[in-house]
């Protein structure tokens, strides 16, 4: 046989420590949630400005490889034009001698003197450096130097000096190296 529970609520209801005990138990149970939500709140926080470091660090390194790139292009771009200008013509003296002769008499002046120094290797591509003895006037071994490193050749000018030559006229001492493959 079965029993029949029935309880009255209103009965219940009028019990004051009954009602104390249902308010306490429904507050305690209030007071766990909050901490517990307030925990989880912490937590989902910390994970957030975790993400938002993240996401800025990911944003510099993006940019700063944004930049790169582009400097990355450039370089290439530049790298072109360097060998473009390194022809493969070799590094004969006797043909420096005899384009650097001609040259010089284009500009009114007299080549006096050249004197070659070591040939070097660097990866795939070799130098000669040598010396002119230049003499003419002073605007046109200005424009010698100028005409030297504007060839369709590569030429790097190291260095200049001037003297005096004969009557009005200088005498300029040119250090160069020229590049090939």
């Amino acid at each position: 046989m079965k029993k029949e529970m029935k309880i009255d609520f209103k009965q219940l209801s009028a019990d004051p420590r009954v009602l104390v005990a249902i308010i306490a138990v429904a507050c305690a149970a209030l007071i766990g949630l909050c901490v517990y939500t307030a925990k989880q709140t912490k937590e989902v926080e910390t994970q957030v400005a975790n993400q938002v470091q993240v996401f800025q660090d990911n944003k510099v390194a993006i940019g700063n490889l944004l930049t790169l790139k582009a400097r990355s292009e450039q370089y290439i771009k530049q790298n072109e034009q360097y060998e473009a200008l390194i022809t493969k013509d070799g590094l004969s003296q006797q043909d420096f001698m005899i384009f650097f002769d001609g040259f010089c008499k284009a500009y009114d002046c007299r080549m006096n003197l050249i004197e070659f120094g070591e040939q070097s290797t660097e990866g795939e591509v070799q130098s000669l450096s040598f010396t002119l003895t230049v003499e003419g006037e002073f605007q046109n071994l200005m424009a010698i130097c100028d005409g030297i490193i504007t060839q369709d050749r590569y030429y790097r000018i190291d260095g200049v000096t001037f003297a005096s030559g004969t009557g009005d006229l200088k005498v300029a001492t040119i250090n160069v190296v020229a590049f090939s493959k």
